[in-house]
């Protein structure tokens, strides 16, 4: 082989290997230069992310920090009547003046939930129907048959979610649940104290009864807990039916009343809500007897710091509820008695609940 071949061979390896390190000189500036990054993220991070030391972290720890500045739909949520709350920021302090101070202190713990809820409870005596159908004591007003509608349109009218029932039968009660599309506890063959509720806003936990003298016999008196749906928060809806009279009556309807405050009192183990609802044939005598050993409040008023002091204008029909429970819009709708829908007031109010959990 001749010179001149062997330097166009030398000259061709060298224009080679010169092509090759020219090739690598940006690879080895990229990994130069993210040396030099690592090093200065490590120093101004105080160590090395975990994330790498772990590539099966690495892609998970990048979304993470590329959605921190987007709102948080987890745990960190806060839930009031069925909304959330987000968490507040320090950068928002100026525009949250008006945010209730227990709900911004709530919503700036990651470990509080804070759940406020707001229904309607009603009482409501609906006339049995043995007493306006045939041979029946108030023979003159309209039949149960015209005046179960009318029920229904008291319920609608006055938008309530649960109602203790009084003296109701079970064909008032089918028609009364038919049409308000509520349903009842404990209904059946015996319903005169059932409880009916809206399926929409709660469901149906447990039924139990506590028993008093009603009258001439012993009757079974209604204990419903229902769950409410939107924040999972639960209730216990007492309804009863205290005697009327005097003599030997007035003491069964006391005898009534003291079991009642006994039976709210062994249920304040659960730690739940209690709600009492029912006619009981009493005013300032049901209100001094019940609710200060009980330490509940009334939906119509009336005090019991410092001594009893009936609240005015009390019908015998009474909704209360133990002292977690905030009442407003109190209703004492007379107009059943003068229409002749039933010898009673239709009674309601809108309790509001906050519960931290």
């Amino acid at each position: 082989m001749s010179d001149h071949s062997g330097r166009r061979r030398h000259a061709a390896g060298a224009t080679s290997l010169r092509t090759s390190r020219s090739d690598f000189l940006p690879v080895i500036a990229v990994i130069v230069l993210g040396a030099i990054l690592l090093g200065v993220a490590t120093l101004w991070d105080g160590g090395v992310p975990e994330a790498a030391s772990d590539p099966t972290k690495a892609g998970t720890s990048i979304q993470q920090a590329s959605d921190s500045s987007r709102p948080r739909h987890d745990a960190d949520e806060r839930e009031v009547s069925g909304e959330i709350i987000e968490p507040l920021s320090e950068s928002a302090d100026q525009d949250t003046q008006g945010v209730d101070p227990e709900l911004r202190a709530a919503a700036e713990t990651t470990t509080t939930r804070v759940s406020k809820v707001t229904f309607r409870v009603a009482t409501f005596n609906v006339l049995a129907s043995q007493h306006t159908d045939a041979g029946g004591q108030h023979g003159s007003w309209p039949s149960s048959g015209w005046r179960t509608p009318q029920t229904v349109g008291y319920i609608r009218n006055h938008d309530v979610d649960v109602v203790g029932l009084q003296e109701v039968k079970s064909g008032q009660l089918s028609g009364i649940t038919a049409g308000t599309g509520f349903r009842a506890w404990p209904g059946g063959g015996d319903p005169d104290n059932s409880i009916i509720w809206d399926p929409k806003v709660f469901d149906f936990v447990s039924g139990d009864s506590f028993h008093i003298t009603f009258m001439n016999s012993v009757r079974p008196q209604t204990i419903l807990r229902l769950r409410h749906k939107a924040t999972k928060l639960e209730f216990y809806f007492l309804n009863m039916h205290a005697s009327a009279g005097g003599g030997k009556y007035a003491g069964s309807r006391a005898a009534g009343h003291n079991t009642a405050v006994a039976t709210v009192n062994r249920l304040k183990k659960d730690g739940i809500p209690i709600f009492l609802t029912g006619d009981m044939n009493d005013r300032e005598a049901f209100f001094c007897r019940v609710m200060p050993p009980t330490g509940m409040v009334a939906a119509v008023g009336g005090s019991t710091a410092g001594g009893c002091r009936p609240p005015g204008g009390m019908p015998v029909d009474w909704v209360v509820g133990t002292s977690q429970i905030d009442f407003s819009n109190f209703v004492n709708d007379k107009s059943p008695v003068s229409r002749k829908v039933s010898d009673h007031h239709f009674v309601a109010a809108t309790a509001t609940i906050r519960a931290t959990r």
